[in-house]
Parts: C-alpha cells; sequence; structure tokens
C-alpha cells in the first residue's frame, strides 16, 4: 500500500505543479480609464448622530495610468462647538485637487 500511495502523491503534486508553468496569453483587449464619482457617507451619517455637524463631500478621480489617478474633492462643513469657556460656530466650504498613487 505504502509505495502505491507514493506514485499516487508523486502523479498528484506533478499534475498541480505543471499548472504554474502554463502560458500566459497577452491580453489584446486595451483597459479603458474613466472618471470616478463617490460620497463620503460618514460626514452624511455624522450629520444625522451629532447634532452640532453638518457636512457633506464630493469626491472624483480619472486614471491617467495603471497606477496614477488626478483626484478632487468639493465639500461644505458646518460645525459648532460650545463648552463652558467658549462657544462659536465654523462654517465652510473646499475644494482639494491632487494625485493617488495605486500601489497595490
Amino acid at each position: 500500500m505504502k509505495p502505491m500511495l507514493k506514485y499516487i502523491f508523486s502523479f498528484v503534486y506533478l499534475c498541480f505543479s505543471s499548472i504554474g508553468f502554463s502560458q500566459n496569453v497577452k491580453d489584446t483587449i486595451k483597459e479603458k480609464y474613466g472618471v470616478r464619482f463617490g460620497v463620503d457617507l460618514h460626514r452624511i451619517a455624522r450629520s444625522f448622530y451629532d447634532k452640532d455637524y453638518r457636512g457633506i463631500e464630493f469626491v472624483a478621480d480619472y486614471r491617467i495610468s495603471q497606477k496614477f489617478y488626478i483626484a478632487a474633492e468639493l465639500g461644505n462643513e458646518t460645525k459648532t462647538t460650545a463648552d463652558d469657556r467658549f462657544n462659536f460656530t465654523t462654517k465652510g466650504s473646499y475644494f482639494k485637487v491632487g494625485f493617488d498613487y495605486n500601489a497595490h
């Protein structure tokens, strides 16, 4: 039984190891680059559970190569801070532009 088990194991090992040496065919379909849009859900959710905060942020990016993206963010926030020593409200809109690198 043991010699037969060695042959079975060797055969299975040979079959599965040959999968790793299979040929890879180059893909002829060109990968499309495009624009992605999104919304920051944390700012919206925080607006519901924090009575002193209101905010929203929209994001977009455009893929310019396999690893690089041009990114932009547009948002608006209002935050009230009340304490024994001070009380103030901060309001503002912002626009940020930059780039992202996909390290994956």
